[in-house]
């Protein structure tokens, strides 16, 4: 479906991904407090142009082809002042039914996650406009997805100490697709592999998430588990080598639920808005370039909301994938990965007395990520992606390690696969 031809709902549809959405309701459909979507309220500023009902024959195939019997979809046309954005509403038979469609739409594409919102038996996708834009009209109607998710992955990991992120991460492309008949890319294993240091130890989160925490099985099991504070730090002793580097795998379970703060237990200390080797929060440029970007802010939000704006709009993404160049040569060049995005927001946020936290793991139907989570006091933490122009993730982001220093030797050996487990 799109604004040139009802015909094209099927291919827009599965051309968007979610990772937004509303917590699904009970059995008895919304809350009476939310306007039913068959006569949808829009936010404030939009009005209607028009509407267009698909015909019955199209709706059931377009069911078919989304996994959910459904019942109606219409097409409205809406404006505000000069912007334009159409609003397509899908009727499921059920809520399960809208659960399967919307769930298969966030697997089809990795792009325009923020467009596909869900309340009950309603499915929403948005076209037109940019993508703060979508989300914010996502947000004002009530259908961020604020459900549980459970997840199982499957992953191995090389159990690297240090080394340069962007050059793990070609020897991580360079392990998916082995050539061991070939003396170049033997040659280029050889030159990675002893640029890098590797040892017995791999550290994950221990930290819960909005919804509980992790639970991870390893193979070998550890000879030694330690747990310190946000993180668990296994050692193995013997342990298997692919193409030299040594590896385990793992399995966690991790449960999540998106836009949604982790409560906080305790204030946290005050090494958290310290200084790091990774983040440089007393070099006297970033701190000057923090008392402008708060300035007239005095709530921990207000300032978190300055600093992420800042850094998205600042910091374009690009450059070697999967660097960590370090914050002052990033903001000097103005460019980085995801791991540098979250390196320049953490420092910012120390800089400014929000203490912070590095995070890495996986979003599902898309790549391995670097994010970050802020403590407000009057939130707890809040999980902030610095390349999305909003601040909460989706339930889509599963966390698998994190750093409060900065110092988060990571090296992916396969591609995980992650399976969505009952709720």
């Amino acid at each position: 479906m799109s604004a040139r031809s009802p015909v094209m709902v099927v291919w827009m549809l599965g051309m968007a991904v979610a990772c937004v959405g509303c917590a699904e309701k009970s059995e008895r459909g919304p809350a009476p407090s939310k306007p039913d979507l068959r006569s949808p309220r829009w936010p404030a500023g939009y009005a209607q142009r028009k509407l267009v009902r698909l015909p019955q024959e199209r709706v059931t195939q377009i069911g078919k082809a989304l996994g959910g019997r459904l019942l109606a979809v219409t097409n409205y046309f809406l404006h505000k002042g000069k912007s334009r954005l159409q609003v397509n509403v899908i009727e499921a038979a059920s809520q399960e039914a809208a659960r399967r469609v919307y769930r298969n739409l966030r697997m089809r594409s990795f792009a325009g996650r923020e467009r596909i919102g869900l309340r009950g038996r309603f499915v929403v996708e948005l076209m037109g406009e940019g993508p703060a834009t979508r989300h914010r009209f996502v947000r004002d109607m009530d259908l961020l997805d604020k459900s549980v998710g459970r997840y199982r992955v499957r992953a191995r990991y090389g159990l690297v100490r240090a080394g340069d992120a962007a050059d793990v991460n070609v020897l991580f492309n360079l392990v998916l697709r082995p050539r061991p008949g070939d003396a170049q890319w033997l040659k280029r294993l050889s030159q990675l592999r002893k640029s890098m240091r590797f040892g017995e130890v791999l550290v994950l989160r221990n930290a819960p998430t909005a919804a509980g925490r992790p639970v991870y099985r390893l193979t070998p099991a550890p000879v030694k588990t330690q747990t310190k504070g946000v993180a668990t730090r296994y050692t193995f002793g013997a342990v298997k080598k692919l193409h030299g580097l040594p590896y385990v795998d793992l399995v966690a379970e991790v449960v999540t639920r998106g836009w949604t703060a982790i409560p906080a237990t305790a204030v946290p200390p005050p090494a958290l808005t310290a200084a790091t080797s990774a983040w440089p929060t007393r070099d006297a440029a970033i701190e000057q370039r923090v008392r402008t970007i708060i300035a007239g802010h005095t709530s921990g939000a207000a300032r978190l909301r300055a600093i992420h704006q800042w850094v998205h709009r600042n910091i374009r993404h690009a450059g070697r994938q999967g660097s960590r160049d370090g914050v002052v040569a990033v903001l000097g060049r103005g460019f980085g990965r995801c791991g540098d995005s979250a390196d320049v927001l953490i420092t910012l946020a120390r800089a400014a007395g929000l203490p912070a936290r590095l995070v890495a793991g996986w979003i599902v139907g898309g790549p391995g990520h670097f994010w970050a989570e802020v403590y407000v006091a009057s939130k707890g933490w809040v999980s902030v992606d610095a390349t999305a122009p909003w601040i909460g993730v989706s339930g889509d982001y599963l966390p698998l390690m994190i750093s409060e220093d900065g110092v988060l030797p990571l090296m992916h050996l396969r591609l995980p696969k992650i399976e969505r487990m009952p709720r």
